[in-house]
C-alpha cells in the first residue's frame, strides 16, 4: 500500500481499510483515530461518509505517514462566496430583467438563472454556493472564484 495514493485517494473505504490494517483492525483504528468502530466498519461496509469524516480519516493517515495534506476534501461553502454570488445572481436577474418586455412580477425573475448563463457554470453549482448548501471541491471553488473575478485571500 502506497502512503501517497491512500493520502490523495477520496474513496472512504479505501482509507478507513488502510487505517483498520494500520492498527490492526477497526477497532484499533477507531480508538486511536478517536471514532466509534461502528463508524469505521459502517464506511469500510457502505464505502461513504461525511465529508467532514474523510478528512478526519485523510488528516490522521497523513499525520501517521508524515505526509502534506493534499487539498483535496469538499469544504464548506464560504460566506464570502455566497455572498458574492448571490450579489452577482441578484445583478444578473436584474439585467435579464430589464431586457424583457412584458414585465413580471419580482418574484419570477430567474436570478440564478441568469447567473448560471453569465458566468457558464451550472445551475446546481449556483444554488449550492447561493443557498451555501453543501460543499465545494476545492476545483469548484477556484471556477466559482475565478468567475466571479474574486481573489482568494479572502478564504
Amino acid at each position: 500500500m502506497n502512503p501517497q495514493h491512500i493520502a490523495m485517494t477520496m474513496d472512504p473505504r479505501e482509507l478507513a481499510q488502510a487505517l483498520a490494517e494500520h492498527y490492526g483492525g477497526p477497532r484499533e483504528a477507531a480508538r486511536n483515530i478517536g471514532m466509534k468502530v461502528d463508524s469505521i466498519r459502517s464506511i469500510i461496509r457502505r464505502n461513504s461518509c461525511k465529508p467532514t469524516t474523510l478528512r478526519t480519516l485523510r488528516e490522521h493517515w497523513c499525520h501517521l505517514h508524515d505526509i502534506n495534506l493534499p487539498d483535496i476534501d469538499p469544504q464548506p461553502i464560504p460566506e464570502w462566496l455566497a455572498t458574492a454570488m448571490r450579489r452577482y445572481a441578484n445583478e444578473a436577474g436584474n439585467r435579464w430583467y430589464s431586457l424583457q418586455d412584458n414585465r413580471q412580477s419580482e418574484g419570477s425573475i430567474p436570478t440564478l438563472s441568469a447567473a448560471a448563463a453569465a458566468l457558464r457554470l451550472p445551475i446546481d453549482l449556483i444554488k449550492r454556493i447561493c443557498h451555501n448548501y453543501g460543499t465545494l471541491t476545492p476545483e469548484e471553488l477556484d471556477i466559482a472564484a475565478t468567475r466571479l473575478e474574486i481573489n482568494q485571500v479572502m478564504a
